[in-house]
């Protein structure tokens, strides 16, 4: 199964995952290894993150994390599409990730089972958590809202176009989100 947890800005998608990683014994994969006197270890950013297998792909090491990380859209198909190919599940996320459709729907069609997850959280939440997020980051100049009511209406816009192509899409709260994840990848504590 591979999950694409999709939503705009504030909408809860890096917190569900931190949460995930927090409750289970993930481990980072390395990107790189590098000798030592002692054997090895890794070096630089991982590729994702690994539980038996379960696999996240990006990183997590700061508040937002996830595939917006990674280079190029490219190098995520790779990883999404290697890491089920050996078997395993697979949820990524990412702000671009979740406003690209026909990438990701050509990957949902090659791979099944494959689950667009929309997070329904309001405008006025999403909105909040930018503004907090900025404040927390020193950043006092005024939001331009604009480009996240649109992205926000966009969502709509692609989860209508998902159900259209027949492929599996579904809106859930964040706390369904994490659940519907834990269900269809068998995590279970």
């Amino acid at each position: 199964m591979i999950i694409n947890l999709r939503g705009t800005s504030g909408s809860g998608k890096s917190t569900i995952v931190h949460q995930l990683l927090k409750k289970y014994p993930f481990e980072p994969i390395p990107a790189v290894m590098k000798s030592t006197l002692f054997g090895s270890e890794p070096v630089g950013k991982p590729l994702g993150y690994q539980y038996g297998k379960v696999r996240v792909v990006g990183g997590y090491t700061t508040v937002c994390g996830g595939c917006d990380g990674i280079a190029t859209q490219d190098e995520v198909e790779q990883r999404v599409r290697s890491w089920y190919g050996e078997g395993c599940h697979v949820l990524f996320e990412g702000l671009l990730i979740s406003h690209i459709y026909s990438r990701w729907c050509g990957v949902a069609k090659d791979c099944q089972p494959f689950l667009f997850l929309f997070l329904d959280t309001s405008l006025e939440v999403c909105l909040e958590r930018v503004l907090k997020r900025r404040a927390e980051r020193g950043n006092d100049k005024p939001l331009n809202k604009k480009n996240t009511v649109q992205k926000w209406n966009d969502a709509r816009r692609v989860f209508q176009k998902a159900v259209e192509d027949g492929l599996s899409a579904e809106w859930v709260n964040a706390k369904q989100a994490l659940q519907r994840i834990e269900h269809e990848f068998g995590l279970q504590r």
